[in-house]
């Protein structure tokens, strides 16, 4: 504890003063930031600097991670919708075209079956033959048309 000062002479008083910490001085405050690096050695501030930059390198660093990692998930979420997108298109190619050909062989297998005209609603496309050129060619390409829609048909019900 200080000597009361008028008990002193001045030099004595200063030594004093200039030999202890502020904080000693005035406990009860609280030092402002200029007084509080007096106080503080070389080294402290550097190590305090050092410090402060590691802490601001490593939190660039999580930040940046952080946002590698949203950027690869959202890739990883716009590729899977992607895939969902083209299994949904393919599936619907697939579902169509196979109700294309059913839709055809049960015509042929009608016109072959029981030789029966081609109905006036009915669309024939180019690629389907007419049924008078199916009933030149014969019994080869009954057969083959009807082993064809059991092939098919088999296929569409495991599908189903």
């Amino acid at each position: 504890m200080l000597r009361p000062l008028f008990d002193r002479p001045l030099n004595s008083i200063l030594h004093e003063w200039n030999r202890k910490p502020i904080a000693e001085h005035c406990p009860s405050l609280n030092p402002p930031s200029q007084i509080f690096r007096l106080m503080l050695s070389k080294a402290e501030i550097n190590r305090r600097r050092a410090q402060s930059k590691r802490d601001k390198a490593k939190h660039q660093r999580e930040v940046d991670a952080e946002l590698q990692r949203r950027r690869a998930q959202s890739k990883r979420d716009k590729a899977k919708h992607q895939r969902e997108v083209d299994a949904e298109l393919q599936r619907r190619l697939v579902q169509s075209v196979s109700d294309r050909i059913a839709t055809r062989l049960s015509w042929a297998l009608r016109i072959s079956d029981y030789k029966a005209p081609i109905p006036p609603t009915a669309v024939v496309t180019p690629d389907l033959p007419q049924a008078t050129e199916m009933e030149k060619k014969g019994n080869r390409l009954d057969k083959f048309l009807s082993g064809v829609a059991r092939y098919v048909s088999n296929h569409l019900s495991n599908l189903n």
